[in-house]
C-alpha cells in the first residue's frame, strides 16, 4: 500500500521531527532531522517537492549566499546521500504553484527504512535561534509512504 506523505517542519511539525536548538552563522548546521518511524518506510521519487520559508533574527532569509541542503543519513547519523542542494534559499520558497516548487535532486527512487534520518541543513550568515526554528520557520517535503 502506498499513500502520499508530507513531512512538515518548523511550525506544527511532523511528530518524528527533531528541531535543532540553534544554527551557527556561516557554517552548515542541521536544522531539522526527521527519523523514519518503526513499521513505516518512505519512498522518495524524482519529482517529489520541497518548500520552506526560513527566518533568522525575525527577518526572512533572502541573501544570495543562504544555502539549504537535505541529506539522508543512517540510524547512526552517518552520511548516506545528498538528495537536495546545496541550493540557494530562494529556490525553495514556492508553496502555491506546484510546477514552480523545488524538486528533490534524485534520479532514482530512494527508500527510507525505519530509523533512517532525513536532515534539512542550513548555511547562512545569520544564526537561527530556537524561536526561529520552532515558531517562525515552516516547510514541507512531499513524498510517499509505503507499508504499515
Amino acid at each position: 500500500m502506498e499513500i502520499p506523505y508530507v513531512i512538515r517542519f518548523g511550525r506544527n511539525p511532523d511528530p518524528n521531527i527533531v528541531t535543532a536548538t540553534a544554527t551557527r552563522a556561516g557554517l552548515w548546521s542541521d536544522a531539522y532531522t526527521w527519523r523514519c518511524p518503526e513499521l513505516m518506510s518512505l519512498v522518495l521519487r524524482p519529482g517529489d517537492t520541497f518548500s520552506a520559508r526560513l527566518f533568522a533574527a525575525a527577518a526572512e532569509i533572502a541573501a544570495p549566499d543562504a544555502l539549504v541542503m537535505i541529506e539522508v543519513r543512517d540510524a547512526r547519523n552517518r552520511f548516506v546521500s545528498r538528495i537536495f542542494g546545496a541550493s540557494n534559499y530562494l529556490s525553495i520558497t514556492e508553496f502555491v504553484d506546484v510546477k514552480a516548487r523545488a524538486r528533490l535532486q534524485i534520479v532514482t527512487e530512494v527508500i527510507l527504512t525505519p530509523k533512517t534520518l532525513l536532515v534539512v541543513m542550513i548555511n547562512d550568515d545569520v544564526a537561527m535561534t530556537t524561536a526561529d526554528l520552532t515558531t517562525r520557520n515552516f516547510g514541507v517535503i512531499e513524498t510517499h509512504r509505503i507499508g504499515g
